[in-house]
């Protein structure tokens, strides 16, 4: 079964931001990323955002083919591997 970037990144979702000395996912939890998910397929055309993080709602975007017209990245590295794995 073909799975899409968006299922992939839900399948395990990057840790891309730390605190309390630990990488942690962040505070978006299964629900919210399936309402995003819901949200954005409503659109006829996929519309542009612009995002004020760098984390998984950033690459939630991006995977249902949003424009993302500009962000704050946390920690690079870790989200542009993290980008690079939903491509595969």
């Amino acid at each position: 079964m073909n799975q899409s970037a968006f299922d992939r990144l839900m399948n395990s979702p990057p840790k891309l931001h730390f605190w309390r000395n630990e990488w942690r996912v962040g505070g978006l939890g299964p629900n919210q990323c399936r309402l995003m998910e819901r949200a954005l397929k409503g659109f006829v055309n996929k519309p542009d955002v612009i995002e004020t993080g760098g984390g998984l709602s950033t690459l939630i975007f991006l995977a249902l083919g949003a424009r993302v017209l500009g962000d704050v990245p946390g920690d690079v590295e870790k989200e542009g591997a993290a980008l690079l794995a939903l491509s595969g």
